[in-house]
């Protein structure tokens, strides 16, 4: 994106100078660079699958990847679309928290 060469070192003499329209429009470089990077991010991380807990497991529900729901005590979250149960063979949940026995 930049239109400008890239940034030599500046020193603390440089930066006293008052500044040029070159200098302006190199600053305005980096930053259009810095945002058109924070935007490539934020949008890599909306694009993940939301993590999302929807209670007890209900049979014939469609979850989306990420959902998460109890059943029989445990914690499962789907890693694909599906509508099959958490437990039963199958391969479209993982365990997340095993049933277990408060102390």
């Amino acid at each position: 994106m930049s239109r400008i060469a890239p940034v030599p070192e500046m020193t603390p003499h440089d930066l006293a100078k008052p500044a040029t329209y070159g200098t302006v429009m190199l600053a305005v470089d980096l930053v259009l660079d810095a945002f058109a990077k924070l935007d490539a991010r934020v949008a890599a991380v909306e694009a993940r699958p939301a993590v999302k807990y929807l209670g007890v497991h209900e049979a014939g529900r469609s979850y989306a990847t990420g959902s998460l729901c109890t059943r029989s005590g445990s914690l499962w979250c789907a890693t694909t679309d599906t509508s099959d149960t958490p437990g039963d063979g199958a391969t479209a949940w993982v365990l997340i928290v095993k049933k277990g026995h408060a102390i």
